[in-house]
């Protein structure tokens, strides 16, 4: 844990314009990340179940401020405990002039009042399970089906009483992304016996994030720090797909022996984090950071005691990223006028 702690401490970032940043004390980003074991280990690290019986994993989370790379919180234990629960060790070390990127798993109105009244700042996805108004009253659902541009950015309020009023920015969804969710939800709903909820349909059709930042900072400015948080999700996709744990997380083992598996892979990924954001200013070609994960896991993978001095090789072309024939969320969002 203490290597873990001195790794991220070390960690190199993507620069961000000063101009975006300097206005907040401190960028605190929290994320966490759910990694399945097999159901042997249930009574070590049990997770939430499901309808054919018991199931296991561990959970880790990680707060940081994305300015100085210093760690604000970092936790690692059982799957059950909600991410809006891991939340509330950060709301105690939140201060004033700070801002708090979190993803919608967290996302609780009291927690975001709190947030606010010790005059900091929050950046959060919207979850289709909270009700929202417009400023006349009618449900957010309304104005975004009549919506005739691709772009939305006003004050609405959270909720049935309407106590938390907040901004919310969002850009509609390509038709093949919205289509893909929506089939998605389904899917997950007749899985239960259920249908989708109107809003959820509705709401998969846009990108959506609130705010309590005002309209001095623009929607641009918004998705630009809220990419920060999009960094951190990359990392942990590519470090459980490069590292291939199931085989090992499947079998039946002591406590302390799988935390040192999963704390000695968490370090691992920061050592590929730490060699990508180096590479990175190095080519005139972006990188794959899933890439890259994969070749430096490859390579670690192979290492014996006596091949401990030998450097890691990194080939541009094996880690190109691929050309995508559509645009990004992030670069429409800069196209916005």
């Amino acid at each position: 844990q203490e290597v873990i702690r001195q790794l991220i401490a070390s960690q190199k970032l993507p620069k961000f314009k000063q101009k975006v940043t300097q206005r907040f004390k401190r960028i605190l980003v929290e994320d966490s990340t759910f990694v399945p074991m097999g159901a042997i280990n249930a009574a070590n690290f049990p997770a939430c179940g499901n309808q054919t019986g018991v199931t296991a994993g561990f959970k880790l989370d990680l707060a940081f401020d994305a300015r100085t790379n210093t760690v604000v919180h970092q936790s690692f234990g059982s799957a059950r405990e909600s991410d809006k629960k891991l939340g509330e060790h950060l709301l105690s070390d939140v201060a004033k002039g700070d801002l708090v990127l979190r993803d919608m798993g967290y996302f609780g109105c009291a927690a975001l009042n709190l947030i606010a009244e010790k005059e900091a700042f929050w950046i959060s996805r919207l979850p289709s399970s909270i009700n929202v108004f417009t400023s006349n009253g009618e449900p957010l659902e309304k104005k975004l089906r009549s919506r005739k541009n691709h772009f939305i950015d006003e004050v609405v309020t959270l909720g049935n009483d309407g106590a938390t009023k907040v901004r919310l920015v969002g850009i509609r969804a390509d038709d093949a992304l919205a289509a893909q969710r929506r089939r998605s939800r389904k899917t997950v709903a007749q899985k239960f016996g259920n249908s989708p909820k109107y809003q959820s349909l509705v709401r998969d059709g846009w990108h959506l994030i609130l705010t309590n930042l005002d309209q001095d900072v623009t929607a641009k400015e918004l998705f630009e720090i809220y990419s920060i948080r999009w960094s951190v999700e990359i990392r942990f996709k590519a470090w459980k797909q490069s590292l291939n744990m199931k085989p090992t997380l499947k079998r039946y083992t002591n406590y302390h022996h799988l935390c040192c598996i999963a704390l000695a892979a968490l370090i691992q990924q920061l050592v590929v984090n730490h060699i990508f954001m180096m590479a990175i200013v190095r080519v005139k070609r972006a990188l794959s950071y899933e890439k890259v994960s994969e070749v430096i896991s490859q390579q670690l993978g192979t290492l014996t005691l006596s091949s401990l001095g030998a450097p890691l090789t990194l080939e541009e072309r094996h880690v190109w990223m691929d050309k995508r024939s559509r645009k990004s969320l992030y670069e429409r969002l800069l196209a916005i006028k």
